[in-house]
């Protein structure tokens, strides 16, 4: 096992280069998963997005830089061979335009984009490229801590998402997620779009309140 280190906000290709490019290239690399993603503390809209401009910069930087320069320095290697697995960690945010997260869901569109175009230019040879586009998680990131058939374990999810790679190009990962991403895709936009919207501002607005408790708490 070869742990790297690298601080993934930074947009500077001679960094990739010196740190990870480098030596990915001397391995042999069959699988590529890019799962480097990060996303904001709570729904906001964008001129208030916590951390200002540079967090929306590093939001956008680290979901969207790092698959496109790995997918491109690994894929000379995989076309040489005629073989190997790109698996591009999406999220469900792009299957439509959430509303205070804007940055986070239209760079996890770029992925979805990306991976699809992809797809079809190695169409014609035995590279596979899968994107997968999940809904929540029990991660950090997502906040959640209670697994249940809706929220699965990651350690699940992962055990789920691996048996479809080869089958499907696009999935959400497991079938419970499959079911929600479903009947998003199939209502109208004019129905998904505003119940999404107030999902959202639900959060946000809990989230507001946790802060302000903690703020008196500590005052």
């Amino acid at each position: 096992v070869k742990t790297i280190t690298f601080d993934f906000t930074s947009g500077s290709v001679n960094e990739y280069e010196k740190t990870v490019l480098f030596l990915l290239r001397q391995l042999d690399i069959g699988i590529l998963v890019n799962n480097v993603g990060v996303s904001f503390s709570y729904p906001e809209v964008i001129y208030k997005a916590e951390g200002g401009l540079q967090r929306l910069a590093d939001v956008d930087i680290v979901n969207t830089l790092p698959v496109t320069l790995l997918s491109a320095a690994i894929l000379p290697q995989m076309v040489e061979r005629n073989n190997g697995i790109i698996v591009n960690i999406s999220s469900a945010t792009a299957y439509s335009p959430l509303s205070l997260l804007s940055v986070y869901s239209a760079s996890k569109k770029y992925v979805t984009w990306f991976s699809n175009i992809l797809q079809k230019e190695y169409a014609q040879t035995n590279i596979i490229i899968q994107t997968v586009c999940p809904m929540l998680v029990t991660t950090k990131m997502s906040k959640v801590s209670r697994a249940s058939f809706f929220f699965v374990t990651a350690e699940d999810f992962a055990k789920n998402a691996i048996k479809t790679i080869g089958i499907v190009n696009e999935t959400t990962g497991c079938f419970s997620h499959q079911l929600q991403a479903e009947i998003v895709k199939n209502f109208p936009e004019w129905i998904v779009v505003p119940y999404l919207s107030e999902k959202t501002k639900l959060v946000r607005k809990k989230a507001l309140a946790k802060m302000a408790r903690n703020m008196k708490t500590t005052s």
